[in-house]
């Protein structure tokens, strides 16, 4: 199934859909991304975490780190940009089930948003 973005934001931020972070190089910030298959109506949303390598760096020794892209500076369009890469590798799931899977460690799934 081919994906497109429908929306995204982060309640961290404001605005919440273009707003930045205080420091660009050392921040830690929530992202939602509302999906559809192209032409399609029915979407679904997933978040992620997102962090600078600074951050990153301040947590504890044998810490798991899933639903999390690291990013040196933070910028709307790097993440947008990545995210499209990643959804190609959903072109061969037929169903949200199997698209929930293959992501499963890089987004988390929000059923309830």
């Amino acid at each position: 199934m081919k994906l497109q973005i429908d929306d995204m934001w982060s309640d961290d931020l404001q605005p919440s859909r273009s707003g930045l972070p205080e420091n660009s190089t050392d921040f830690e910030i929530w992202i939602y991304v509302v999906l559809s298959g192209v032409g399609q109506i029915e979407h679904h949303c997933f978040v992620f975490r997102v962090m600078s390598p600074s951050s990153l760096a301040k947590l504890d020794s044998l810490t798991f780190i899933q639903n999390t892209m690291v990013l040196h500076e933070f910028d709307w369009d790097s993440i947008r940009n990545r995210l499209e890469k990643l959804f190609m590798y959903a072109q061969d799931c037929k169903d949200w089930t199997s698209i929930v899977q293959k992501f499963n460690g890089f987004l988390q799934y929000k059923c309830d948003w």
